[in-house]
């Protein structure tokens, strides 16, 4: 097996596993706007993008521990069975077909080329550390404040180089030195359990594609990712970072056994229909549930209809009903200006009246979450002291602009195995643009984009029916009569 990397299959295998987490915790900070603002303040690469930062930040941080090691880091990207980080894709390649591949693909030679003028470039002008306790990527994290994060980045590091230490099935004297003193940054051996990677690092390895089937079935997924993944958005995206932010130096707090400070986790979201507004309850009822604010993190959706009766004394019971059925998760609350707009003798004031006294009751199991349109639900929180009191937080969700409407069809084309031809693309974003331009205030946004897209789709299906014979490529097709004329 020894034939190009000078490694077994099995370390090969054990690196991809481990470069797995590498790569997950390198794209995890590289959308984080916080470690950004650490880069930029305090690593001062010649590169002016922040993207080059981060980068030459890993790499040098990367070349730098092959250097302990008293390894020669040229070809630390594609040497030893390791994976080609930060340039290539995260696919991982079976042994055997590395193997074959780089014994018989030209590219792979101009690959290694190109990532040892990477590495020299690094070695040559950026490799700058102060000392053997120096790391860029650490220096970032310290500055905004991310000490966990900081941990489990040297527990990454020494997993991976014990690993690149043992590829040869020996450690000599520097390598041993090296790993000690990795192990010894941060205490990451006590935190992260690094004494159990020790005993199983050497011996037989799952593949990692059970390695990360695992990790997948095992690790809770951090719902910022997804909320990440929406399309527009982008202060909602801050706003919600901000609370994420929050609530995780909070628990922080707590376990250091420090008094956490006490905030209201109560929302409104305000805006137009179809604006995401559920979508991202949904997800923050997750944030709350992935740092233990709530035990379950479960979104109840409710309105006007589903809290308030029509007859004396049961609306209460309705209302307690619903609560009953959110605890330890969050009740999200659509249209609830609603609520005060039944007239005299209307009921809607005894079910706020409940569910002001059960947010107190039941504070450390229930989230409440009120929508609606920005000018009503002011109105509406501003009419009650119980509700100003309670709910100061408020995030306002922006309609979609027409290249993000467009977007959001593409999403649902894709979704659907749809494909649309040029001028159907074509003729929708000129519609989407009219549409935004004469929008009225009850736009449906989302909405109005899956209508047209069902609308779409059952226009094709009109069109394809009387043909006798229907090919896949056919029924996959979207063409500019299919998009709706009104």
């Amino acid at each position: 097996m020894d034939i190009y990397f000078g490694s077994t299959e099995q370390y090969f295998n054990l690196a991809n596993s481990v470069a797995v987490q590498f790569n997950e915790f390198y794209d995890k900070l590289f959308y984080d706007p916080h470690f950004r603002m650490g880069i930029d303040a305090t690593i001062p690469f010649p590169e002016n993008d922040i993207i080059s930062k981060i980068r030459f930040a890993f790499l040098g941080d990367l070349v730098k521990c092959y250097e302990q090691l008293g390894h020669d880091s040229t070809y630390l990207l594609c040497k030893e069975g390791l994976p080609m980080f930060l340039v290539e894709s995260h696919v991982i390649i079976p042994y055997s077909t590395y193997n074959y591949i780089s014994f018989r693909l030209g590219f792979v030679k101009e690959r290694i080329a190109k990532l040892a003028c990477v590495n020299e470039k690094v070695k040559s002008s950026l490799l700058k550390w102060k000392g053997a306790e120096y790391f860029y990527v650490n220096e970032a994290l310290e500055a905004c404040g991310q000490q966990e994060n900081s941990i489990r980045y040297f527990s990454i590091l020494y997993r991976l180089f014990s690993v690149i230490a043992k590829c040869d099935d020996k450690i000599t004297l520097s390598e041993s030195r090296w790993l000690l003193k990795l192990m010894s940054f941060k205490s990451v051996s006590k935190d992260y359990g690094l004494k159990d990677f020790e005993k199983m690092a050497f011996k037989k390895v799952d593949s990692p594609q059970q390695d990360a089937k695992t990790k997948s079935e095992g690790a809770k997924p951090n719902p910022l990712k997804e909320l990440n993944s929406l399309i527009g958005l982008k202060e909602v995206k801050k706003d919600i970072s901000a609370i994420s932010d929050f609530v995780k130096i909070q628990q922080i707090r707590n376990k250091k056994g420090i008094k956490p400070a006490k905030m209201s986790y109560h929302c409104v979201f305000t805006g137009n229909p179809g604006t995401g507004k559920t979508t991202v309850a949904r997800i923050l009822a997750k944030i709350y549930e992935y740092f233990g604010i709530l035990k379950k993190g479960h979104l109840v959706e409710t309105d006007r209809s589903g809290l308030v009766a029509e007859y004396v004394g049961q609306t209460a019971v309705k209302t307690n009903k619903i609560i009953d059925s959110a605890l330890d998760g969050v009740l999200f609350i659509d249209e609830a200006y609603s609520l005060v707009q039944g007239g005299g003798n209307d009921y809607g004031q005894e079910a706020i009246s409940t569910l002001l006294k059960r947010m107190e009751d039941d504070r450390d199991r229930l989230i409440v979450v009120l929508a609606g349109y920005s000018d009503e639900m002011k109105k509406f929180i501003d009419s009650n002291p119980g509700l100003q009191s309670r709910f100061n937080r408020y995030i306002h969700f922006p309609d979609y602009t027409a290249e993000e409407l467009l977007q959001i069809f593409h999403l649902n084309v894709k979704e659907n195995q749809y494909k649309l031809e040029e001028a159907a693309d074509a003729l929708l974003s000129e519609k989407l643009k009219f549409a935004v331009e004469h929008k009225q205030k009850n736009f449906g946004n989302g909405r109005f984009v899956r209508n047209l897209f069902e609308k779409t789709i059952q226009n094709q299906a009109i069109r394809l029916s009387p043909k006798p014979n229907i090919s896949d490529e056919e029924m996959m097709l979207l063409k500019a009569e299919d998009i709706p004329e009104n």
